[in-house]
This record gives C-alpha cells, structure tokens and sequence, in this order.
C-alpha cells in the first residue's frame, strides 16, 4: 500500500472558473491535470498505488470556497487521478474521495493513502 502527498502551484476556485473565458479555461484545466499527472509519476514512477483509497484534495488560498462547490472545482483533477489508477469511472467503490480546503498560498495538496 502506498501514502503519498502531492504538491501543486495551482488551484482555482468553481466561480473563478465558471468565469473564465472557455478558451483559457480549457488550457488552465488541461494543464492542472498534467501537473498533477507529473506530480504523480515523480513519486508513484511505474507502480499505481493499490486500490482501495483515499484521495484527499485539499485547495489552499487567500479566500476560501463555499465547500459545496470543492468538488466541481476539483473534477478535472479527479478525472485524472480517476485514469491515473488505471478507473474508467470516479464513482466507484474503489475510490473514496474527500475535499478540503484551508488558507495560505493558492495551490493543491492531493494526498492519496490506502483505505483500511
């Protein structure tokens, strides 16, 4: 079983998001998930982590988001971690995942453990 902390410089909130530009949406989003893709393969390298966990994403900011929206701010890195473990679907048994955030420099912290 593998535990793991995943740093990212980039974090935005559902709001911000929304509206944005599709244009630039769409490259900010797409290159949220490969940072996390890379964040992923310098610590995991060629093994995936043994199913089930937990994955935890935690937003850090100056302003804090209504927590309902956590998790549609994080869906694209969610779909990636989703493929990442070699899933078709987030909504699986396999995955439980948690949402979080708290103040202090805009980024992400993904924390994948095993699930006991």
């Amino acid at each position: 079983s593998a535990s793991a902390t995943l740093g990212c410089a980039e974090s935005l909130t559902e709001n911000r998001i929304r509206a944005m530009h599709p244009i630039h949406r769409g490259k900010i989003l797409k290159r949220q998930r490969a940072v996390v893709r890379y964040a992923w393969l310098l610590h995991f390298r060629s093994s995936i982590p043994e199913l089930p966990v937990v994955v935890t994403q935690t937003r850090t900011g100056k302003r804090m988001d209504a927590h309902d929206s956590l998790a549609a701010a994080f869906k694209h890195t969610t779909d990636e971690i989703t493929e990442l473990l070699g899933l078709k679907n987030d909504d699986t048994p396999e995955i439980k995942w948690r949402y979080d955030q708290r103040p202090g420099e805009a980024g992400m912290i993904i924390r994948v453990e095993a699930k006991k």
